[in-house]
């Protein structure tokens, strides 16, 4: 039994917003890749990164979401996982990517939110 699970909000200009997303979160500001050297040897190389989420939202009626996400310059993200006991929150935040919607099953992906801090708690 999956012990995943939650939800997501997030404030645009004092607007919240409660989307049906599915949320990935990138746990790291820094990426890493092994290298191999002239000799041989096995190195790790480390590149720093934003904290970054990747959203796929649910279509519905009325003003999109994903525009406002792109049109606001900064918003706050939060996203409660509930079976986990965990909050990822994101402060002066904004979007990035290219989000498309699929109008057959009204699913909107391709939205990043990115953002300097990041902070996972436990609740």
């Amino acid at each position: 039994m999956s012990s995943a699970g939650g939800f997501v909000h997030i404030t645009i200009n004092g607007q919240v917003y409660r989307p049906v997303a599915e949320v990935e979160v990138e746990e790291t500001n820094f990426s890493a890749e092994a290298v191999t050297n002239q000799d041989g040897s096995v190195q790790r190389t480390v590149q720093p990164k934003p904290f970054k989420v990747k959203l796929t939202l649910r279509d519905v009626e009325g003003q999109s979401i994903a525009r406002a996400l792109y049109e606001a310059e900064s918003f706050d993200f939060s996203g409660v996982e509930r079976e986990m006991k965990r909050r990822v929150i994101m402060t002066g935040a904004f979007a990035t990517g290219e989000p498309s919607r699929n109008t057959a099953n009204g699913e909107i992906s391709g939205i990043e939110i990115c953002g300097g801090d990041q902070d996972i708690q436990d609740i």
